[in-house]
């Protein structure tokens, strides 16, 4: 009797099954739609004059410091390091072919100076000028979930649903990008380093 009405039961529930009605979410925006808005949404920023928690890590160097970033579309930059006090305790200004220390307040200045080599400046200064790609019509996109992803080679471009970038992955390079009405933070991931940006 119990094994009758095991299979009675799995008979209904087979039937309700097939009987429903099924849901399928239905994405009608056009790869070109998707893009138009994420560029729409994700206006080029090159120039940026903002406060910071930044933390940075490689095999030699770890350091995480407040700081003010003053930078322009020409990639020339101002770091100020704020100390006890909210006062400066490294100036650092340049661009990517030179570096000049304007000020040094503490002691042993080699962990933050030691961010400031060539290659790191090149990925930094790449990664404030963000987001980094867009993806055109070249790209093939998905949806997943509450996200389009959008992919072309070693590169994969994910997009949230406010057509947010929210992460860029390539061969070399991951940043993963956090908002609240705006850019709130970001952090990158490359082989030689960590550096992860907190806007105040």
């Amino acid at each position: 009797m119990l094994l009758k009405n095991k299979v009675i039961l799995f008979i209904f529930i087979l039937l309700f099954i097939s009987c429903s009605k099924k849901v399928q979410i239905n994405y009608h925006e056009s790869k070109f739609d998707v893009i138009e808005k994420v560029t729409v949404n994700n206006p080029i920023v090159c120039q940026i004059k903002r406060k910071g928690i930044f933390s940075y890590e490689d095999r030699f160097n770890r350091v995480k410091f407040k700081g003010l970033l003053v930078k322009d579309c020409e990639d020339r930059f101002r770091l100020t390091v704020i100390g006890a006090f909210n006062q400066p305790a490294i100036i650092v200004s340049g661009d990517r072919n030179k570096l000049d220390v304007e000020k040094s307040e503490i002691e042993n200045p080699e962990a933050y100076l030691g961010i400031f080599n060539k290659k790191n400046i090149d990925v930094i200064l790449s990664i404030l000028n963000y987001p980094l790609i867009l993806p055109d019509n070249t790209y093939n996109m998905t949806v997943v979930d509450n996200s389009y992803n959008f992919s072309k080679g070693d590169i994969t471009i994910s997009v949230n649903e406010n057509y947010k970038i929210s992460k860029i992955k390539t061969k070399f390079i991951e940043i993963d990008y956090e908002y609240d009405e705006n850019i709130k933070g970001l952090q990158t991931i490359t082989p030689e380093l960590i550096l992860t940006v907190t806007f105040l």
